[in-house]
């Protein structure tokens, strides 16, 4: 088995969900971006995770580390 060599970092914000994938080794940072789905967030997590890691020809077991970050809270207490 080979050694994780990739960071995934993910932000689910009101409109969109925003992906960034750096390789670890060489420095190399892939950005993707899909349109968050209100009623189901993760909808789009996932669609947006497999495009970009088949985007880039990694698997996800590639990942050495995965960071989530969310508005999606915040926008509900405002928008009340």
């Amino acid at each position: 088995m080979t050694e994780p060599t990739h960071s995934l970092s993910i932000d689910i914000g009101g409109t969109f969900t925003d992906f960034t994938l750096l390789n670890i080794e060489s420095g190399e940072l892939n950005v993707h971006k899909v349109l968050t789905d209100p009623e189901n967030p993760t909808t789009a997590l996932m669609r947006g995770v497999a495009e970009l890691l088949e985007t880039v020809g990694i698997a996800a077991s590639a990942l050495q580390v995965v960071v989530h970050s969310t508005t999606l809270a915040t926008n509900a207490i405002i928008e009340r």
